[in-house]
C-alpha cells in the first residue's frame, strides 16, 4: 500500500532524499546528546520518553539491538520539538568555546609575565587590586627558575592556577 504523498508543488513537499537527510541529522543529534557528560546531560530539558530511551541505550550491548534502539530514539526525536534541546546544546558548545578562549588568554598572560613584558604585572595589579601581590611575585620568580633549570614545572602550573583563580574561572 502506497503512502499518500504530497504533490511536488505543495509547500510542505519533501523528496525522499530530503526526508532521509533530515532523519540522519536527527539521529546524529541524538548521538551527540548521548555522548554528553552525565552532568551536562542532566541539565538539558530532555523529555521522559527520550531520557528512558537514552538510558536503555546504555544498557544494550548487542550491536543489532543498539541499531534498533537508535532507530527508536530517532522516532522519538521526530515526534517531538527538539528546538529547546538544540538551543541548550548550542549554549553548551558556546560555553566551552568561551572557556577555551579565556584559558588561552590566561596562558598568554602567564607567558607575558614570565617573559617580563613591560606593564603586564602592573596591569594585573590594576585590574585585580585584591590579589596577593607577594604570592604572585613569588610564583613568577619560582616559575622563571624552573624554566631556566628545566625542572618539573610545578610552579609554572601554580602560576597558571593563580591567574585562573583571580579571573574567576
Amino acid at each position: 500500500m502506497k503512502r499518500d504523498r504530497l504533490p511536488e508543488d505543495h509547500e510542505d513537499y519533501q523528496s525522499r532524499s530530503e526526508v532521509k537527510r533530515n532523519l540522519h541529522e536527527l539521529l546524529a543529534f541524538g548521538q551527540q546528546l548521548y555522548a554528553l557528560p552525565k552532568s551536562v546531560y542532566a541539565s538539558f530539558p530532555i523529555p521522559d520518553e527520550l531520557d528512558a530511551a537514552m538510558k536503555e541505550m546504555g544498557r544494550i550491548k548487542s550491536t543489532n539491538a543498539q541499531k534498533r534502539q537508535w532507530q527508536h530514539i530517532g522516532k522519538i526525536l521526530r515526534n517531538m520539538d527538539i528546538e529547546p534541546l538544540q538551543k541548550a546544546y548550542t549554549e553548551f558548545g558556546n560555553g566551552r568555546k568561551r572557556l577555551t578562549r579565556e584559558l588561552g588568554k590566561i596562558e598568554d598572560l602567564r607567558d607575558d609575565l614570565l617573559a617580563d613584558k613591560a606593564g603586564v604585572f602592573d596591569k594585573i595589579i590594576a585590574e585585580y587590586p585584591d590579589c596577593d601581590i607577594q604570592h604572585l611575585r613569588q610564583l613568577i620568580r619560582q616559575a622563571n627558575k624552573e624554566q631556566s633549570s628545566d625542572k618539573s614545572g610545578k610552579n609554572f602550573k601554580k602560576l597558571f592556577q593563580f591567574l585562573k583563580d583571580i579571573n574567576g574561572l
